[in-house]
């Protein structure tokens, strides 16, 4: 955002998806364009707001069909949320703390390579539009709609990579077999 000519500072994140907070290890982007600051988010997968929210606790944002709202959540600062299936449902929180180089270095690296890190035992991927949300999360694909949330088993196997290609553009050069976790999925 910087090389584009934005005022923009990063900010780490604890993810609260599992209803647990974790460290903090989710990078977004804060950015003032025109004296109103606003968060930038396109790597929180499938819950990712398409566009900056404003950065305005309490009021409702929405985003395509999607609707977001930040609120103070103590301790851990500003907590992003958005409507899910009828409640407001914690994404992550985070704080005005500096973010050094190495902050980031090391949230890398526990994400891809702890054992009980999301990415080390889960196979995702998300595409959003502006009228609708595909996700896979395993052998299951969310798709999302103003209309509701569809989940439907990916059967393991071509099928699955066949659905990698037509819906997310993502074309592997492996085998289904190939994609197997790097860790066991904790309890």
């Amino acid at each position: 955002l910087e090389a584009f000519g934005f005022q923009a500072r990063r900010a780490l994140a604890r993810v609260h998806l599992s209803g647990r907070p974790g460290p903090h290890t989710h990078q977004l982007s804060l950015v003032a364009i025109d004296g109103q600051n606003y968060l930038a988010d396109a790597g929180f997968g499938g819950q990712s707001p398409r566009g900056p929210l404003p950065l305005v606790l309490d009021a409702v944002t929405e985003i395509d069909f999607k609707r977001y709202r930040l609120v103070l959540a103590a301790p851990y600062g500003t907590m992003l949320q958005d409507w899910w299936q009828g409640a407001w449902r914690n994404l992550y929180s985070f704080d005005g703390r500096p973010v050094l180089d190495g902050d980031r270095v090391l949230g890398s690296h526990f994400t891809s390579t702890h054992p009980s890190a999301f990415f080390t035992w889960a196979k995702t991927a998300s595409i959003h539009t502006s009228d609708a949300r595909f996700s896979i999360f395993d052998n299951t694909l969310t798709h999302e709609t103003a209309q509701g949330v569809t989940e439907t088993a990916i059967p393991p196997g071509e099928p699955y990579l066949e659905l990698l290609e037509t819906v997310f553009g993502i074309e592997l050069d492996a085998r289904y077999e190939d994609l197997k976790p790097l860790n066991p999925r904790p309890p």
